[in-house]
Protein backbone atom coordinates (compact mmCIF):
# COMPACT_ATOMS: atom_id res chain seq x y z
CA UNK A 1 0.00 0.00 0.00
CA UNK A 2 1.39 3.37 -1.02
CA UNK A 3 2.50 5.60 1.81
CA UNK A 4 1.48 9.27 1.60
CA UNK A 5 3.35 12.38 2.69
CA UNK A 6 3.98 12.69 6.41
CA UNK A 7 1.51 15.36 7.48
CA UNK A 8 1.99 17.46 10.58
CA UNK A 9 -0.65 17.81 13.30
CA UNK A 10 -1.50 21.28 11.97
CA UNK A 11 -1.88 19.97 8.42
CA UNK A 12 -4.16 17.21 9.68
CA UNK A 13 -6.20 19.78 11.57
CA UNK A 14 -6.62 21.81 8.38
CA UNK A 15 -7.82 18.83 6.33
CA UNK A 16 -11.40 19.24 5.09
CA UNK A 17 -14.22 17.78 7.18
CA UNK A 18 -15.76 15.99 4.21
CA UNK A 19 -16.17 12.46 5.67
CA UNK A 20 -13.51 11.18 3.26
CA UNK A 21 -10.38 9.20 4.12
CA UNK A 22 -7.23 11.31 4.06
CA UNK A 23 -3.79 9.66 4.11
CA UNK A 24 -1.75 11.31 6.86
CA UNK A 25 1.49 9.37 6.30
CA UNK A 26 4.04 8.46 8.92
CA UNK A 27 2.76 4.88 8.90
CA UNK A 28 1.70 2.85 5.90
CA UNK A 29 -2.10 2.86 5.50
CA UNK A 30 -2.89 5.43 8.22
CA UNK A 31 -5.88 7.63 7.41
CA UNK A 32 -8.09 10.13 9.14
CA UNK A 33 -11.77 10.75 8.46
CA UNK A 34 -13.25 14.02 9.67
CA UNK A 35 -16.96 14.78 9.67
CA UNK A 36 -18.76 18.11 9.41
CA UNK A 37 -20.06 17.65 12.97
CA UNK A 38 -16.50 17.79 14.27
CA UNK A 39 -16.28 14.08 15.02
CA UNK A 40 -13.96 11.75 13.18
CA UNK A 41 -11.77 8.66 13.47
CA UNK A 42 -8.33 7.28 12.76
CA UNK A 43 -8.32 4.38 10.31
CA UNK A 44 -5.68 1.81 9.43
CA UNK A 45 -6.27 0.35 5.98
CA UNK A 46 -4.53 -2.97 5.37
CA UNK A 47 -4.71 -6.12 3.27
CA UNK A 48 -5.82 -9.17 5.24
CA UNK A 49 -4.60 -12.74 4.77
CA UNK A 50 -7.51 -13.42 2.41
CA UNK A 51 -6.24 -10.58 0.15
CA UNK A 52 -9.22 -8.43 1.02
CA UNK A 53 -8.83 -4.80 2.06
CA UNK A 54 -9.97 -4.01 5.57
CA UNK A 55 -10.34 -0.80 7.57
CA UNK A 56 -9.41 -1.02 11.24
CA UNK A 57 -10.59 1.74 13.55
CA UNK A 58 -7.82 2.98 15.81
CA UNK A 59 -9.91 5.41 17.81
CA UNK A 60 -11.64 8.77 17.86
CA UNK A 61 -9.99 11.70 16.07
CA UNK A 62 -10.84 13.96 19.00
CA UNK A 63 -9.34 11.63 21.61
CA UNK A 64 -6.14 10.46 19.86
CA UNK A 65 -3.30 12.76 18.82
CA UNK A 66 -1.54 12.22 15.50
CA UNK A 67 1.45 10.78 17.36
CA UNK A 68 -0.74 8.34 19.31
CA UNK A 69 -2.56 7.29 16.15
CA UNK A 70 0.76 6.51 14.41
CA UNK A 71 1.92 4.49 17.43
CA UNK A 72 -1.25 2.42 17.44
CA UNK A 73 -1.06 1.93 13.67
CA UNK A 74 2.58 0.76 13.94
CA UNK A 75 1.64 -1.78 16.64
CA UNK A 76 -1.25 -3.06 14.53
CA UNK A 77 0.99 -3.49 11.46
CA UNK A 78 3.48 -5.51 13.50
CA UNK A 79 0.64 -7.79 14.61
CA UNK A 80 -0.49 -8.19 10.99
CA UNK A 81 3.06 -9.18 10.00
CA UNK A 82 2.86 -11.89 12.68
CA UNK A 83 -0.36 -13.23 11.19
CA UNK A 84 -2.72 -11.57 13.67
CA UNK A 85 -5.67 -9.76 12.13
CA UNK A 86 -6.43 -6.80 14.46
CA UNK A 87 -10.13 -6.76 13.60
CA UNK A 88 -10.53 -10.46 14.39
CA UNK A 89 -8.41 -10.04 17.51
CA UNK A 90 -10.66 -7.22 18.67
CA UNK A 91 -13.77 -9.34 18.05
CA UNK A 92 -12.19 -12.15 20.05
CA UNK A 93 -11.34 -9.77 22.90
CA UNK A 94 -14.89 -8.41 22.96
CA UNK A 95 -16.35 -11.92 22.90
CA UNK A 96 -14.05 -13.00 25.72
CA UNK A 97 -14.92 -9.95 27.79
CA UNK A 98 -18.63 -10.58 27.27
CA UNK A 99 -18.20 -14.24 28.16
CA UNK A 100 -16.16 -13.41 31.25
CA UNK A 101 -18.80 -10.94 32.32
CA UNK A 102 -21.58 -13.43 31.61
CA UNK A 103 -19.89 -16.29 33.46
CA UNK A 104 -18.84 -13.98 36.26
CA UNK A 105 -22.41 -13.13 37.24
CA UNK A 106 -22.99 -14.03 40.87
CA UNK A 107 -25.78 -16.28 42.05
CA UNK A 108 -27.44 -13.25 43.69
CA UNK A 109 -27.40 -11.30 40.41
CA UNK A 110 -28.74 -14.22 38.40
CA UNK A 111 -31.43 -14.89 41.00
CA UNK A 112 -32.62 -11.29 40.63
CA UNK A 113 -32.67 -11.64 36.84
CA UNK A 114 -34.61 -14.91 37.18
CA UNK A 115 -37.26 -13.23 39.34
CA UNK A 116 -37.51 -10.34 36.86
CA UNK A 117 -37.86 -12.71 33.91
CA UNK A 118 -40.54 -14.96 35.42
CA UNK A 119 -42.43 -12.51 37.62
CA UNK A 120 -45.13 -11.59 35.10
CA UNK A 121 -45.86 -15.21 34.13
CA UNK A 122 -45.77 -16.64 37.66
CA UNK A 123 -47.86 -13.89 39.20
CA UNK A 124 -50.71 -14.55 36.79
CA UNK A 125 -51.28 -17.67 38.89
CA UNK A 126 -50.07 -16.29 42.21
CA UNK A 127 -49.95 -12.49 42.61
CA UNK A 128 -47.70 -12.82 45.66
CA UNK A 129 -45.19 -15.26 44.10
CA UNK A 130 -42.15 -13.00 44.21
CA UNK A 131 -43.03 -11.40 47.55
CA UNK A 132 -43.25 -14.88 49.06
CA UNK A 133 -40.29 -16.59 47.40
CA UNK A 134 -37.65 -13.83 47.26
CA UNK A 135 -37.46 -13.09 51.02
CA UNK A 136 -36.95 -16.80 51.74
CA UNK A 137 -34.06 -16.88 49.28
CA UNK A 138 -32.55 -13.68 50.67
CA UNK A 139 -32.71 -15.00 54.22
CA UNK A 140 -31.37 -18.52 53.75
CA UNK A 141 -29.43 -18.67 50.48
CA UNK A 142 -27.90 -15.36 49.42
CA UNK A 143 -25.84 -14.89 52.61
CA UNK A 144 -24.23 -18.26 51.90
CA UNK A 145 -23.79 -18.43 48.12
CA UNK A 146 -24.96 -15.05 46.83
CA UNK A 147 -21.43 -13.87 45.96
CA UNK A 148 -20.41 -17.09 44.17
CA UNK A 149 -20.46 -16.94 40.33
CA UNK A 150 -23.34 -19.05 39.02
CA UNK A 151 -20.86 -20.60 36.56
CA UNK A 152 -18.82 -22.20 39.35
CA UNK A 153 -21.62 -23.04 41.80
CA UNK A 154 -21.37 -26.68 42.89
CA UNK A 155 -23.23 -29.23 45.00
CA UNK A 156 -21.25 -28.48 48.14
CA UNK A 157 -22.24 -24.82 47.89
CA UNK A 158 -25.92 -25.75 47.70
CA UNK A 159 -25.49 -28.23 50.53
CA UNK A 160 -24.17 -25.44 52.75
CA UNK A 161 -27.50 -23.66 52.25
CA UNK A 162 -29.91 -26.47 52.95
CA UNK A 163 -28.10 -28.77 55.37
CA UNK A 164 -28.44 -26.43 58.39
CA UNK A 165 -32.19 -26.32 57.75
CA UNK A 166 -32.37 -30.11 57.59
CA UNK A 167 -30.50 -30.35 60.87
CA UNK A 168 -33.13 -28.10 62.44
CA UNK A 169 -35.90 -30.30 61.10
CA UNK A 170 -37.01 -27.65 58.58
CA UNK A 171 -37.18 -30.15 55.75
CA UNK A 172 -40.01 -28.40 53.93
CA UNK A 173 -38.12 -25.09 53.82
CA UNK A 174 -34.97 -26.90 52.68
CA UNK A 175 -36.95 -28.62 49.94
CA UNK A 176 -38.46 -25.34 48.69
CA UNK A 177 -35.06 -23.63 48.65
CA UNK A 178 -33.46 -26.50 46.78
CA UNK A 179 -36.22 -26.32 44.18
CA UNK A 180 -35.67 -22.57 43.77
CA UNK A 181 -31.89 -22.97 43.42
CA UNK A 182 -32.42 -25.77 40.90
CA UNK A 183 -34.77 -23.63 38.82
CA UNK A 184 -32.41 -20.64 38.92
CA UNK A 185 -29.45 -22.81 37.86
CA UNK A 186 -31.47 -24.38 35.02
CA UNK A 187 -32.47 -20.89 33.82
CA UNK A 188 -28.82 -19.79 34.00
CA UNK A 189 -27.75 -22.76 31.87
CA UNK A 190 -30.43 -21.92 29.31
CA UNK A 191 -29.36 -18.25 29.17
CA UNK A 192 -25.67 -19.08 28.82
CA UNK A 193 -24.59 -17.88 32.26
CA UNK A 194 -23.36 -21.35 33.19
CA UNK A 195 -21.41 -23.58 30.78
CA UNK A 196 -21.42 -26.60 33.09
CA UNK A 197 -24.76 -28.21 32.26
CA UNK A 198 -24.75 -30.25 35.48
CA UNK A 199 -27.31 -28.65 37.78
CA UNK A 200 -25.74 -28.21 41.24
CA UNK A 201 -29.11 -28.73 42.91
CA UNK A 202 -30.03 -31.75 40.77
CA UNK A 203 -29.42 -35.47 41.02
CA UNK A 204 -25.79 -35.09 42.04
CA UNK A 205 -26.97 -33.22 45.12
CA UNK A 206 -29.41 -36.03 45.87
CA UNK A 207 -26.50 -38.46 45.89
CA UNK A 208 -24.53 -36.14 48.15
CA UNK A 209 -27.42 -35.72 50.57
CA UNK A 210 -27.54 -39.47 50.91
CA UNK A 211 -24.01 -39.45 52.33
CA UNK A 212 -24.75 -36.81 54.95
CA UNK A 213 -26.06 -38.33 58.15
CA UNK A 214 -27.58 -35.27 59.69
CA UNK A 215 -29.30 -35.80 63.02
CA UNK A 216 -32.85 -34.65 62.32
CA UNK A 217 -34.69 -32.60 64.85
CA UNK A 218 -38.05 -33.85 65.97
CA UNK A 219 -40.59 -32.79 63.38
CA UNK A 220 -43.23 -30.42 64.71
CA UNK A 221 -46.80 -31.09 63.64
CA UNK A 222 -49.07 -28.27 62.63
CA UNK A 223 -50.97 -27.01 65.69
CA UNK A 224 -54.52 -28.34 65.46
CA UNK A 225 -57.78 -27.35 67.04
CA UNK A 226 -59.05 -29.81 69.65
CA UNK A 227 -61.84 -31.95 68.17
CA UNK A 228 -64.31 -30.92 70.87
CA UNK A 229 -63.66 -27.26 69.97
CA UNK A 230 -64.42 -27.62 66.26
CA UNK A 231 -68.14 -26.71 66.51
CA UNK A 232 -67.34 -23.55 68.50
CA UNK A 233 -64.63 -22.57 66.01
CA UNK A 234 -67.10 -23.01 63.15
CA UNK A 235 -69.63 -20.77 64.88
CA UNK A 236 -67.06 -18.02 65.32
CA UNK A 237 -65.85 -18.29 61.73
CA UNK A 238 -69.39 -18.23 60.35
CA UNK A 239 -70.04 -14.93 62.14
CA UNK A 240 -67.39 -13.27 59.96
CA UNK A 241 -67.90 -12.12 56.39
CA UNK A 242 -64.17 -11.99 55.66
CA UNK A 243 -63.02 -14.16 52.72
CA UNK A 244 -60.30 -15.73 54.88
CA UNK A 245 -62.86 -16.82 57.48
CA UNK A 246 -65.11 -18.30 54.80
CA UNK A 247 -62.18 -20.16 53.27
CA UNK A 248 -61.34 -21.60 56.70
CA UNK A 249 -64.92 -22.83 57.05
CA UNK A 250 -64.58 -24.64 53.74
CA UNK A 251 -61.19 -26.02 54.88
CA UNK A 252 -62.85 -27.54 57.93
CA UNK A 253 -65.89 -28.91 56.09
CA UNK A 254 -63.71 -30.63 53.47
CA UNK A 255 -60.54 -31.37 55.48
CA UNK A 256 -58.91 -29.72 52.48
CA UNK A 257 -55.41 -28.43 52.05
CA UNK A 258 -54.98 -24.67 52.22
CA UNK A 259 -53.68 -24.26 48.66
CA UNK A 260 -56.45 -26.35 47.15
CA UNK A 261 -59.07 -24.27 48.96
CA UNK A 262 -57.47 -20.92 48.14
CA UNK A 263 -57.27 -21.69 44.41
CA UNK A 264 -60.69 -23.28 44.07
CA UNK A 265 -62.64 -21.82 41.15
CA UNK A 266 -66.45 -21.57 41.23
CA UNK A 267 -66.67 -24.12 38.41
CA UNK A 268 -64.76 -26.68 40.51
CA UNK A 269 -67.88 -27.11 42.64
CA UNK A 270 -70.70 -29.34 41.37
CA UNK A 271 -73.68 -28.66 43.67
CA UNK A 272 -75.89 -31.17 41.88
CA UNK A 273 -73.47 -34.03 42.48
CA UNK A 274 -72.25 -32.66 45.80
CA UNK A 275 -68.62 -32.82 44.70
CA UNK A 276 -65.57 -30.56 44.76
CA UNK A 277 -62.98 -31.38 42.12
CA UNK A 278 -59.48 -30.35 43.17
CA UNK A 279 -57.32 -29.39 40.22
CA UNK A 280 -54.07 -31.25 39.81
CA UNK A 281 -51.97 -28.06 39.85
CA UNK A 282 -53.49 -27.15 43.22
CA UNK A 283 -53.02 -30.58 44.78
CA UNK A 284 -49.99 -31.68 46.76
CA UNK A 285 -50.12 -35.10 45.09
CA UNK A 286 -49.17 -34.65 41.42
CA UNK A 287 -49.76 -38.22 40.26
CA UNK A 288 -52.19 -38.11 37.33
CA UNK A 289 -54.01 -41.12 38.75
CA UNK A 290 -54.55 -39.54 42.16
CA UNK A 291 -58.05 -39.16 43.55
CA UNK A 292 -59.10 -35.50 43.52
CA UNK A 293 -62.83 -35.77 44.14
CA UNK A 294 -63.98 -34.45 47.52
CA UNK A 295 -67.49 -35.28 48.68
CA UNK A 296 -69.44 -32.30 50.00
CA UNK A 297 -71.82 -32.77 52.90
CA UNK A 298 -75.26 -31.19 52.88
CA UNK A 299 -73.89 -28.78 55.50
CA UNK A 300 -71.04 -27.74 53.23
CA UNK A 301 -73.42 -27.25 50.32
CA UNK A 302 -75.71 -25.08 52.46
CA UNK A 303 -72.69 -22.99 53.42
CA UNK A 304 -71.66 -22.54 49.78
CA UNK A 305 -75.11 -21.15 48.99
CA UNK A 306 -74.44 -18.28 51.40
CA UNK A 307 -71.29 -17.11 49.61
CA UNK A 308 -71.59 -13.86 47.64
CA UNK A 309 -71.55 -14.24 43.88
CA UNK A 310 -68.89 -12.01 42.31
CA UNK A 311 -69.27 -11.63 38.54
CA UNK A 312 -66.16 -12.84 36.71
CA UNK A 313 -64.40 -13.94 39.90
CA UNK A 314 -61.57 -16.36 39.22
CA UNK A 315 -61.68 -17.92 42.66
CA UNK A 316 -64.40 -19.03 45.04
CA UNK A 317 -62.72 -17.11 47.87
CA UNK A 318 -61.38 -13.84 46.51
CA UNK A 319 -58.95 -11.42 48.13
CA UNK A 320 -59.69 -7.66 48.10
CA UNK A 321 -57.43 -7.24 45.04
CA UNK A 322 -59.32 -9.92 43.13
CA UNK A 323 -56.63 -12.58 43.39
CA UNK A 324 -56.37 -15.74 45.41
CA UNK A 325 -56.07 -15.64 49.18
CA UNK A 326 -52.64 -16.15 50.68
CA UNK A 327 -51.62 -18.77 53.27
CA UNK A 328 -50.40 -15.92 55.46
CA UNK A 329 -53.82 -14.28 55.29
CA UNK A 330 -55.62 -17.40 56.46
CA UNK A 331 -53.12 -18.00 59.25
CA UNK A 332 -53.43 -14.36 60.31
CA UNK A 333 -57.21 -14.70 60.62
CA UNK A 334 -56.73 -17.52 63.13
CA UNK A 335 -54.09 -15.54 65.03
CA UNK A 336 -56.45 -12.58 65.26
CA UNK A 337 -59.23 -14.82 66.56
CA UNK A 338 -56.76 -16.29 69.06
CA UNK A 339 -55.87 -12.85 70.43
CA UNK A 340 -59.53 -11.89 70.78
CA UNK A 341 -60.46 -15.09 72.57
CA UNK A 342 -57.40 -15.09 74.82
CA UNK A 343 -58.30 -11.61 76.00
CA UNK A 344 -61.56 -13.12 77.27
CA UNK A 345 -60.67 -16.61 78.55
CA UNK A 346 -56.88 -16.40 78.94
CA UNK A 347 -56.37 -19.39 76.61
CA UNK A 348 -57.34 -18.52 73.06
CA UNK A 349 -57.34 -20.76 70.01
CA UNK A 350 -54.39 -23.07 70.63
CA UNK A 351 -53.42 -26.71 70.23
CA UNK A 352 -53.71 -27.81 73.89
CA UNK A 353 -51.29 -30.72 73.55
CA UNK A 354 -48.55 -28.76 71.78
CA UNK A 355 -49.01 -25.72 74.02
CA UNK A 356 -48.37 -27.89 77.07
CA UNK A 357 -45.46 -29.68 75.37
CA UNK A 358 -43.62 -26.53 74.25
CA UNK A 359 -44.61 -24.28 77.11
CA UNK A 360 -45.91 -21.53 74.84
CA UNK A 361 -49.01 -20.74 72.81
CA UNK A 362 -49.23 -22.92 69.72
CA UNK A 363 -51.94 -21.13 67.75
CA UNK A 364 -54.02 -23.38 65.54
CA UNK A 365 -53.25 -23.38 61.80
CA UNK A 366 -55.26 -24.00 58.62
CA UNK A 367 -53.40 -27.26 57.99
CA UNK A 368 -54.15 -28.34 61.55
CA UNK A 369 -57.84 -28.57 60.58
CA UNK A 370 -56.99 -31.75 58.69
CA UNK A 371 -55.52 -33.24 61.85
CA UNK A 372 -58.75 -32.44 63.70
CA UNK A 373 -60.76 -34.29 61.05
CA UNK A 374 -58.51 -37.32 61.25
CA UNK A 375 -58.62 -37.37 65.05
CA UNK A 376 -62.41 -37.26 64.85
CA UNK A 377 -62.52 -40.06 62.27
CA UNK A 378 -60.25 -42.29 64.40
CA UNK A 379 -61.96 -41.56 67.73
CA UNK A 380 -62.58 -44.75 69.69
CA UNK A 381 -64.71 -43.32 72.49
CA UNK A 382 -67.61 -42.87 70.06
CA UNK A 383 -66.66 -45.81 67.84
CA UNK A 384 -65.63 -43.83 64.76
CA UNK A 385 -62.52 -45.99 64.40
CA UNK A 386 -64.82 -49.00 63.86
CA UNK A 387 -67.56 -47.12 62.04
CA UNK A 388 -65.51 -45.70 59.15
CA UNK A 389 -63.32 -47.52 56.65
CA UNK A 390 -59.69 -46.34 57.20
CA UNK A 391 -58.94 -46.30 53.47
CA UNK A 392 -61.97 -44.10 52.83
CA UNK A 393 -60.84 -41.75 55.62
CA UNK A 394 -57.45 -41.39 53.91
CA UNK A 395 -59.19 -40.79 50.59
CA UNK A 396 -61.36 -38.08 52.14
CA UNK A 397 -58.09 -36.26 52.85
CA UNK A 398 -56.81 -36.99 49.31
CA UNK A 399 -53.92 -38.98 50.75
CA UNK A 400 -52.10 -41.55 48.65
CA UNK A 401 -53.00 -44.95 50.07
CA UNK A 402 -50.77 -47.21 47.94
CA UNK A 403 -48.05 -48.01 50.46
CA UNK A 404 -50.13 -48.06 53.61
CA UNK A 405 -53.10 -50.01 52.32
CA UNK A 406 -51.71 -51.96 49.35
CA UNK A 407 -53.37 -49.55 46.96
CA UNK A 408 -51.39 -51.06 44.08
CA UNK A 409 -53.89 -53.93 44.14
CA UNK A 410 -56.98 -51.94 45.05
CA UNK A 411 -58.54 -49.39 42.75
CA UNK A 412 -61.66 -48.69 44.84
CA UNK A 413 -62.51 -45.08 45.64
CA UNK A 414 -65.36 -45.81 48.10
CA UNK A 415 -67.57 -42.92 46.96
CA UNK A 416 -70.56 -43.81 49.15
CA UNK A 417 -68.41 -44.43 52.22
CA UNK A 418 -66.60 -41.13 51.69
CA UNK A 419 -69.90 -39.33 51.34
CA UNK A 420 -71.16 -40.95 54.57
CA UNK A 421 -68.01 -39.88 56.42
CA UNK A 422 -68.16 -36.28 55.20
CA UNK A 423 -71.87 -35.99 56.03
CA UNK A 424 -71.20 -37.18 59.58
CA UNK A 425 -68.28 -34.76 59.85
CA UNK A 426 -70.39 -31.87 58.58
CA UNK A 427 -73.06 -32.67 61.16
CA UNK A 428 -70.46 -32.70 63.91
CA UNK A 429 -69.00 -29.38 62.77
CA UNK A 430 -72.37 -27.64 62.80
CA UNK A 431 -74.28 -29.46 65.56
CA UNK A 432 -71.52 -30.92 67.71
CA UNK A 433 -73.12 -34.36 67.53
CA UNK A 434 -71.16 -37.57 67.07
CA UNK A 435 -72.51 -40.31 64.77
CA UNK A 436 -73.64 -42.35 67.79
CA UNK A 437 -75.66 -39.42 69.14
CA UNK A 438 -79.21 -38.72 68.06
Amino acid sequence: MKRGADLTALQVKNLPSDSRLHNVGGVRGLYVKKNASGSGSWILRYTAADKKRRDYGLGSYAELTLKEAREKATAALKAIEQGIDPIEARKADIAKAEKDERLGLTFARVAGMWFDDLEEEREKRNPRWRRREEPRLKKNVLPVIGSIPIATLNEMDVLRCIEPLRREGKDETAKKLRTAIKQIAAWAIQKGYRENRLNPAGESLTDLLGTVNAPKAETENHPAVAVEEVPRLMRELLQSKLPTARALVFCIFTAGRSKAVRYTAPEDIDPAEGVWMVRRENDKVKDRRALREVMLSSYALDFLKTLPRIEGAQYLFTSPNGGALTPEGMAQRLKSMHRDRKAVDGVGWVDPVQTKLYGKDRVITPHGMRAAFRTWAEDDAHGNNRRFDPIAVEQCMLHKTDKKYDGAYSRGTYPEERRRIMEAWGRYCMEGKWPDEA
